[in-house]
């Protein structure tokens, strides 16, 4: 997921924000979302140890339940039970954090002057040879 949020990152960055819209309010979508997963269980805790009470807490727990079970209801056609339905529903959510890691490190990157280049290599005939038996595509 770093790798991910690195490269949805780079080609929002290269490209007009006409040819990739989608690449552009997913890293919108990720910097909020990420955002706010590794900011508010802070924020509710120090909310909860300076008004002394665990009710902010309990707001973070209730907003976080809701958003979990709003996610694990656009899986009832994927998964075939309930726990299934709310792995997919934390995963939603949880998945923002590696790939908001992915985007700062693009942006550190490209503020120190390192450019890097993401290659996604194919697989040779002698390892396709190798997996697949002697025949070839």
């Amino acid at each position: 997921m770093v790798r991910n949020g690195y490269a949805c990152a780079e080609v929002a960055d290269r490209f007009a924000p006409r040819e990739t819209p989608d690449l552009r309010s997913r890293t919108r979508h990720t910097s909020v979302w990420g955002t706010l997963l590794l900011s508010s269980p802070v924020a509710a805790a120090a909310c909860s140890l300076a008004f002394a009470s665990w009710f902010p807490l309990g707001i973070l727990l209730a907003f976080w339940a809701v958003a979990v079970l709003r996610a694990a209801r656009k899986a009832r056609r994927i998964a075939a039970d309930r726990l299934n339905f709310l792995v997919f529903g934390v995963h939603v959510y949880l998945k923002e954090v590696p790939r908001l890691v992915g985007q700062l490190r693009y942006y550190c990157d490209k503020h120190k002057g390192r450019r890097t280049l993401i290659d996604y290599k194919t697989c040779s005939r002698a390892v396709y040879r190798v997996n697949a038996g002697a025949s070839q595509p």
